[in-house]
C-alpha cells in the first residue's frame, strides 16, 4: 500500500503548481520538535532547515529561503540530512522536486488542514488513506478526523538518584514519562526507554563483614560408656572481617550427647536366707529375696530379669488334736 500511495501522491503533486509553501519558522533552537511556528513562503522560495554545531548543543534554524540551483538530476533527492550537508549551496526543501524526509515529516502545523496538494476523498477511496494513521496526519488531518491527534513527546528526565551503595561502585537511575504531551487519539508512543542507568563511584572501599566457615566434624565422644558431650566447631574466616567489618554472630561451637553404650546392665545378687516359717504346723510360708546389684544396671544399662523374691511352703505337717477331759461334779 506504501508504494502505490507514494505513486498516487507524487502523481497528483507533480500535477499541480504550488503558489505558496507553509513552512516550519524558528530561530536558533536546540530541538526541532520544538518548533510549531508556521509562515508561508514566498512564490519561488522554499523550505529550509539549517543546523549549527556550538558547543553545547546543535542549534537549528527553519524558516522560508530562495531556491537554490543545485544541479540535480530530477530523480535524485539532493540536499542535506540533519547531520551531514551533501552539496555546499542547497537548501532542504519541501517543494515538489526536492523533499527532504526528515523535514517533510516535522511535527504538523498547529493549524488542521489538509495538504492543497492532496485530494483527501479520492485517496481515502483508492487507498483507504484515513486507516494509515501516521500518513494520513499530515496530509489529510482535517479530512480524516485526525485534527486532536497527539503523538506522544518525552517529558525531561528526572535528577538522577542518589548513588544505591554507600562505598564501592554502585548505579544511579533517571526516569522520564511520555506526557511532554502524552499520545492520543491514535497518536504515536515515545520511543525509547524511560529509564537510564550509570554506574557512580563513591571512591571508598566497603567493610568486609565476616562469616561462618562451614561445621567441622563431630570429634569423638570423651567416654566410652555411659552419657558423654561432644563438639564441633566452625570459625568466622568465610570471609574474615576486615575494615571495621562485622564480626560473626552467633556461636562458634556446637554440643550434643553422646552415648557409645552401656557401662552396664543389671545382675542379680546371691539369694538372703529364708525367713522363718510364718506357722509352726499345718502349712505356713517361707520366702527370701534377692537384688539387682550385681552390678546395678548404669544409664541405658538392662534391669535385670525375673522375680525378686521366692516364696515356699514350711512346716506342712500336721498339727496334733488337743485332748479335751470333762469332770463331772458330783450331787452332794
Amino acid at each position: 500500500m506504501d508504494v502505490i500511495y507514494i505513486l498516487i501522491y507524487l502523481t497528483l503533486v507533480g500535477s499541480q503548481s504550488v503558489e505558496a509553501l507553509e513552512c516550519f519558522d524558528c530561530a536558533d533552537i536546540d530541538d526541532i520538535d520544538d518548533c510549531l511556528n508556521t509562515t508561508h513562503c514566498s512564490v519561488g522560495q522554499s523550505c529550509y532547515q539549517d543546523l549549527k554545531q556550538t558547543e553545547n548543543s546543535p542549534r537549528y534554524t527553519l524558516g522560508c529561503t530562495d531556491n537554490q540551483v543545485c544541479g540535480h538530476l530530477s530523480n535524485e533527492f539532493v540536499g542535506r540530512d540533519l547531520t551531514e550537508r551533501q552539496t555546499q549551496d542547497c537548501h532542504e526543501c519541501c517543494s515538489t522536486a526536492n523533499c527532504n524526509k526528515h523535514l517533510c515529516e516535522h511535527l504538523k502545523p498547529s493549524a488542521c488542514i489538509d495538504d492543497v496538494n492532496a485530494d483527501c476523498a479520492w485517496l481515502n477511496t483508492i487507498v483507504n488513506i484515513c486507516e494509515d494513521i501516521q500518513h494520513a496526519k499530515t496530509v489529510c488531518a482535517k479530512f480524516c478526523g485526525l485534527c486532536h491527534l497527539v503523538d506522544g513527546n518525552w517529558a525531561d528526565w528526572s535528577p538522577w538518584s542518589t548513588c544505591d551503595v554507600t562505598c564501592q561502585n554502585g548505579t544511579q537511575t533517571r526516569t522520564r514519562t511520555c506526557t511532554n504531551p502524552a499520545p492520543a487519539y491514535g497518536g504515536l508512543d515515545c520511543v525509547g526507554n524511560s529509564t537510564d542507568f550509570k554506574i557512580c563511584y563513591t571512591g571508598k572501599l566497603c567493610p568486609v563483614h565476616g562469616g561462618w566457615s562451614g561445621w567441622g566434624q563431630w570429634e569423638s565422644c570423651p567416654v566410652t560408656c555411659g552419657t558423654g558431650i561432644e563438639t564441633r566447631h566452625r570459625s568466622c574466616s568465610n570471609p574474615y572481617p576486615d575494615r571495621v567489618g562485622d564480626h560473626c554472630f552467633g556461636e562458634g561451637m556446637d554440643v550434643r550427647l553422646c552415648m557409645p553404650g552401656p557401662c552396664a546392665n543389671g545382675g542379680w545378687s546371691g539369694w538372703g536366707t529364708w525367713s522363718s516359717c510364718s506357722l509352726t504346723c499345718g502349712g505356713g510360708l517361707k520366702s527370701r529375696s534377692r537384688n539387682c546389684t550385681n552390678p546395678r544396671p548404669s544409664l541405658a544399662g538392662r534391669p535385670c530379669y525375673g522375680d525378686p523374691s521366692h516364696v515356699t511352703s514350711c512346716n506342712s505337717n500336721p498339727c496334733p488334736t488337743p485332748s479335751v477331759s470333762f469332770r463331772s461334779k458330783g450331787l452332794n
